[in-house]
């Protein structure tokens, strides 16, 4: 089954080094560092054999070239933050309105925006005002849903009453059992993403999914603008996933996730 909405790419190679199987890299090997919350099928769980697709496309793309990936989960504002001031070299699958100043790579997939609410709930976007009578649940850091979704979290983010936020390595989830449990009555998610958390929990059909119409995000490889080789390291990257997808490999990886490359 391809999960809808998504539009994604991934890649690896067919040859991989111990580094990217889960050994230990050779400790010659020059290290990259990548950080982000779970976000999956993007970015999953460091430690599982589907650590999400940008995470096995990154690690594929530095191992050809001679480098070893260091993939932790930590707060995604937190990621943010120490990788734009060098602590680490990137961030997974961001969108630029979350990581101004970053340097990007090539798009690594597509992020439709949706809301969600409780089975039955008689909820219809027709615009921002139809959050008004709701408490919508919301993610510390993201901004990235578009401009409507995003304008009402912003001017209403003081306002608990109508925005309440989750933070920590699995916010998208903890926002899932509040919708479940009533404390919001809705909350912006990514299509894919949702779909995918909603499967693995095994509450889809306690949840309705409403897509926001021409709201649809890239995500990229965001670079730390304060390491002098973010350059050469968004560089290689891109090399690499161009390879993933001449080689098939791209194909293979997504199929692990149900997923498929959003180019024709």
């Amino acid at each position: 089954m391809q999960v809808p909405l998504v539009l994604a790419v991934a890649a690896g190679f067919v040859a991989m080094p111990a580094a990217v199987r889960g050994q230990p890299a050779a400790e010659s090997a020059p290290v990259v560092t990548v950080r982000s919350d779970i976000f999956c099928p993007f970015v999953c769980e460091a430690e599982s054999d589907r650590p999400g697709y940008v995470i096995e496309l990154t690690r594929a793309a530095f191992a050809h070239h001679g480098y070893h990936v260091d993939y932790q989960v930590i707060p995604y504002a937190r990621a943010i933050e120490a990788t734009r001031h060098g602590a680490f070299d990137a961030v997974a699958a961001v969108a630029v309105e979350d990581t101004p100043g970053f340097i990007f790579s090539d798009v690594v997939g597509l992020s439709p925006t949706v809301l969600a609410t409780r089975k039955g709930s008689g909820f219809v976007w027709h615009g921002p005002e139809s959050l008004e009578p709701l408490r919508l649940g919301a993610v510390i850091g993201i901004e990235s849903w578009g401009s409507e979704v995003s304008g009402y979290i912003a001017a209403n983010r003081d306002n608990p009453d109508r925005v309440d936020f989750s933070g920590g390595d699995e916010p998208y989830t903890m926002n899932v059992r509040k919708l479940l449990a009533g404390r919001v009555d809705v909350i912006a998610d990514s299509g894919p993403v949702l779909t995918y958390r909603l499967m693995r929990m095994g509450v889809a059909d306690k949840v309705e999914i409403h897509l926001v119409p021409n709201e649809v995000q890239p995500l990229m490889m965001g670079f730390s603008p304060a390491n002098a080789r973010s350059e050469t390291l968004v560089r290689l990257f891109n090399d690499g996933l161009a390879q993933a997808r001449t080689s098939g490999e791209l194909t293979r990886i997504l199929a692990r996730y149900d997923l498929a490359d959003w180019e024709p």
